[in-house]
């Protein structure tokens, strides 16, 4: 950090400011800055304020009593936090950050819920519980559409003469959702092969097709 230089107590215009700035000891260079009793901004780039608090990594600032930020770059806020990784923000009271360019909001044991959180809209940006619920809904719907579309495939009846076509439909519902199905089936006049083809539909909107045969002997 260099040598601190302590500046004398600043000047306040106020009578009412006077006490509390007169009492605000400051130690101040180029580099580094540190407020309040016995902060202590080590690292170029670096600001502690607060009683006891600790800024020990470049370009690091340390904001509360006894808080501690010694990773490069990182940022601690709030009475005791710590924030040891690279680039990482330690947000709260007790709260511990000790991985790189991450953002904690307590600790193991002592975990914060992140309330009033907007539905996210780009690809990095954080979901809320509204939004994952929102997901898992729709995808049961899918699901239940799609289960109920393949029981329709499989209630199509098909041909048992030699020589005819036959053409079929069906419907379904499974789990609040429906499926219809149509079908075509042929059988050869030597009765040894079958041939089907059906399409298949749901509530979703999806759209399924297939094509079989078989082979007597």
């Amino acid at each position: 950090c260099g040598a601190a230089v302590t500046e004398p107590a600043p000047r306040a215009t106020s009578p009412m400011l006077a006490p509390a700035v007169a009492n605000l000891p400051m130690a101040i260079d180029q580099s580094c800055a540190a407020v309040d009793a016995a902060p202590s901004a080590t690292a170029g780039g670096s600001t502690a304020i607060g009683q006891g608090s600790v800024a020990s990594g470049e370009n690091s600032t340390s904001l509360g009593q006894g808080s501690n930020a010694s990773g490069s770059g990182s940022t601690a806020i709030g009475q005791n936090a710590n924030a040891a990784g690279n680039n990482s923000v330690a947000l709260g009271a007790g709260s511990t950050a000790d991985r790189d360019n991450a953002v904690s909001v307590g600790s193991a044991g002592a975990e914060r819920q992140i309330t009033n959180v907007a539905a996210g809209t780009a690809p990095t940006d954080a979901v809320n519980v509204q939004q994952m619920n929102n997901a898992a809904h729709s995808a049961r719907q899918d699901a239940m559409g799609g289960v109920a579309a393949a029981m329709a495939v499989a209630g199509l009846p098909q041909s048992t003469q030699p020589g005819r076509t036959f053409v079929a439909i069906a419907g379904s519902t499974y789990g609040g959702e429906y499926g219809s199905a149509l079908g075509v089936s042929y059988m050869t006049r030597d009765g040894k092969w079958t041939i089907k083809a059906s399409a298949n539909t749901s509530s979703r909107g999806a759209v399924g097709a297939v094509v079989g045969g078989g082979f007597y002997w």
